[in-house]
């Protein structure tokens, strides 16, 4: 019976261990991974408010983009600098986070859907990314928006997993945020970049 039982847990390890090794990306291979995520509020939310920004009104001056975005999603836990390079990131669902949003350009090997939205990540969000979905073999380019990186952005505070600040911005000319405007989705207001990062980072 122990003999049974034993080679039944050694099945079932075999099976997980080759499931976590087929959602493990192979880097600098050219493939993505389709990732099946759990339901958080907050990244519903987030999603919403991509969804609803009225990118073309709030910054009339700049171009309409040219193709059907995706999005980089960038996360830092409190305490942390910037770690969008990092294999494995804490992410709960009551957790409480400095997310920045800004355009896909087709190296990040994992990409999941929120209400319609895909986000695409450098590493593993733990415990969100639930299963695999798809492994693909060839990731998708998008040579437009290479030449818009930089320029569109969201920036999303959560605390103990609500959103509670929420901004868009567009930076014309990659030399730095300090001279422009951050639009706060939640108020509805224009905002000078300084006076929006005081109020967000006070310590920095």
């Amino acid at each position: 019976m122990k003999i049974q039982y034993r080679l039944l847990i050694g099945i079932l390890l075999l099976v997980a261990n080759s499931h976590r090794i087929a959602c493990k990306p192979i880097r600098d291979s050219g493939s993505v991974i389709e990732i099946n995520v759990l339901d958080y509020p907050f990244m519903n939310e987030i999603a919403n408010f991509i969804l609803t920004t009225d990118t073309d009104n709030l910054f009339p001056q700049y171009n309409k983009l040219p193709f059907e975005a995706e999005y980089f999603i960038t996360i830092k836990n409190p305490g942390e600098g910037r770690n969008s390079k990092k294999e494995n990131t804490l992410f709960n669902e009551k957790g409480s986070y400095s997310i920045c949003i800004s355009l896909a350009i087709g190296f990040e090997p994992y990409l999941f859907k929120v209400n319609g939205v895909n986000f695409h990540a450098y590493g593993n969000l733990v415990p969100y990314f639930d299963s695999c979905n798809i492994k693909k073999n060839d990731i998708k380019r998008y040579p437009a928006n290479e030449d818009s990186f930089w320029h569109y952005f969201w920036y999303f505070e959560v605390k103990d997993g609500k959103v509670v600040d929420a901004v868009y911005f567009y930076e014309p000319v990659d030399n730095g945020f300090d001279q422009y405007d951050v639009y706060d989705l939640i108020h509805k207001e224009y905002i000078p970049y300084k006076v929006w990062d005081a109020k967000i980072h006070p310590t920095k």
